[in-house]
């Protein structure tokens, strides 16, 4: 039992009672309370997807895992190519032996497949991932911190963190990268608690997972889990040696996939498509970019320390309550001894901003002013420890002074309404440029038609038009192409002979400084081809 729990309990029937609601298990009320904050989770990252990003989000990586859950639906793992490829190559994807080949693995795009085999809507498949952080969360605070009316708090606030509202509500990974992370903290956990093999099997399966989904976070996240399972085994060598087995056994499986994916996308397994646009969009210091016609960004420990001071500084108010959260994260780690789970999580989270010192995408997102937006969504694994060790504290604070406990809420609720109102407000008004952007797209009713969109952002489809996607095989209502010129879409067209060929036509400044009121689009028809 906790220490803290003998300091509050003020008597020993007390201190029995609540031992043994422990070790009875999850009752009704507290299923009940983790199952609505659940389906609110849900609930609310599909309505914000539709109301606040209905175009998606300034991170136009979106569009490229909906292309992806659309080629599987369909069964496969990559777009086909039509014949003139240069006129449909996807943002973020490089061309390949007839294929568009991703740079990112389909871990993500899985749960977004299965959310539209369900439903219908690739919607579905942020509610369920939404759904399933709050879950996790509660179970991974309740195994740390052995209370599960804390660990109830602690999935509340992860859901009323605006950097999870806002990442919840898109399409990108960094909400299934959390549920991974925290399974698989979850399950070491639980594998060194029980010493049962079941849960080092499914503890290397999430780390397996988490690797394929997003492997450097599970790197950075998975060194402290690793250290801990040696440093609580180290007295029983044989028994550390047979769970490592275990451990490795787990992790067989989603760690084979990702080499079959890798030697599919590349044509080695040791290879990953992330790189495959350009092999400098890696770690460590230099010169980076993500495609060969982008400028180099000369990345050194400078802006590494930059990035990281940033997102950092960002993070301070992204989590519920800020900075008030944090300081009673810290305060609940006060006292603990290194067996303490509570200190291996905390190491777990802090890794990922040290690790980022290495990244040259940290510092670039800065630049590029996504994080403004949608949050410093590369440290979305940091609000696992920062939830569950700030619901121990504020715990902690509550038993201490009920007053200075309601005031510190008041505060904490009126910074995060704050941050999330002012992001979401300017996040509509950029959801108004799409529109606007949008509007001969969607005022048009297509049906067979072919579609060629201008190049406003590059050579690329899916920026900035990211709801433009083709369906596998090109069998949607509307096709759409890069215009290239009238010559080259003529060629483009003859490939369709069967659809109405249109050509976008953009008016007015996209993105400006203030909005452009006068941006807006319409379809010109062109002529059939013969």
């Amino acid at each position: 039992m906790p220490s803290d729990m003998v300091d509050i309990a003020g008597s020993g029937h007390r201190v029995t009672e609540i031992t043994s609601h422990r070790k009875s298990g999850i009752d009704a009320q507290i299923a009940a309370a983790i199952a609505a904050l659940a389906a609110l989770a849900a609930g609310w990252a599909v309505i914000a997807s539709r109301q606040i990003f209905p175009f998606g989000s300034i991170n136009h990586d979106e569009a490229v895992y909906r292309l992806q859950a659309d080629t599987l639906v369909h069964g496969h793992l990559f777009p086909v190519a039509p014949p003139h490829p240069a006129a449909f190559l996807p943002w973020l994807s490089a061309y390949r032996s007839g294929r568009f080949i991703p740079k990112y693995a389909p871990v993500h795009a899985s749960l977004l497949a299965l959310g539209r085999l369900l439903t219908g809507t690739d919607r579905a498949g942020l509610g369920l991932i939404a759904a399933a952080a709050v879950v996790v969360t509660a179970l991974l605070a309740h195994e740390v911190l052995e209370d599960w009316g804390l660990a109830v708090l602690a999935a509340a606030l992860l859901l009323l963190s605006p950097l999870f509202l806002l990442q919840s509500a898109t399409y990108l990974t960094y909400t299934t990268g959390l549920v991974l992370l925290e399974a698989f903290a979850l399950c070491v956990f639980r594998a060194t608690s029980t010493r049962r093999c079941c849960w080092c099997v499914a503890a290397g399966f999430a780390a397996g997972l988490a690797f394929f989904a997003r492997s450097y976070d599970a790197v950075l996240f998975g060194i402290p889990l690793a250290a801990y399972v040696v440093f609580e085994g180290w007295g029983e060598l044989r028994a550390l040696a047979r769970r490592s087995c275990w451990y490795t056994l787990g992790a067989i499986p989603p760690l084979a996939a990702l080499l079959a994916f890798n030697r599919a996308a590349t044509g080695n397994s040791l290879r990953s498509p992330f790189g495959l646009l350009d092999a400098s969009d890696s770690i460590g210091f230099g010169n980076h970019r993500i495609y060969p016609t982008d400028p180099y960004l000369h990345f050194t420990p400078r802006e590494g320390l930059l990035g990281v001071v940033r997102q950092l500084s960002l993070t301070g108010f992204w989590c519920f309550g800020g900075l008030v959260l944090i300081g009673l994260a810290g305060w609940a780690l006060w006292g603990q001894d290194r067996h303490s789970k509570r200190v291996w999580l905390a190491a777990a989270g802090l890794m990922i901003p040290i690790g980022y010192f290495f990244f040259w995408g940290d510092y670039g997102a800065t630049i590029f002013g996504a994080p403004r937006y949608l949050g410093p969504y590369y440290y979305l694994p940091t609000l696992a420890p920062i939830v569950v060790l700030g619901a121990a504290g504020f715990g902690r604070l509550w038993r201490a002074d009920h007053l200075v406990a309601a005031i510190a809420v008041v505060g904490m609720v009126g910074l995060s309404v704050f941050v999330a109102g002012r992001t979401i407000r300017t996040d509509a008004r950029l959801s108004a440029d799409d529109r606007r952007l949008n509007q001969g797209l969607a005022d048009a009713h297509l049906d067979h038609a072919l579609v060629f969109l201008p190049e406003l952002a590059g050579p690329e489809l899916l920026i900035p038009f990211g709801t433009a996607l083709n369906h596998y095989g090109y069998s949607g209502r509307v096709v759409y192409a890069l215009d290239q010129g009238p010559q080259a879409d003529a060629v483009v067209a003859a490939d369709f002979p069967d659809r109405r060929p249109y050509l976008l036509v953009v008016s007015g400044t996209y993105r400006a400084q203030p909005p452009d009121p006068a941006l807006t689009s319409r379809l010109e028809p062109l002529p059939a081809p013969s």
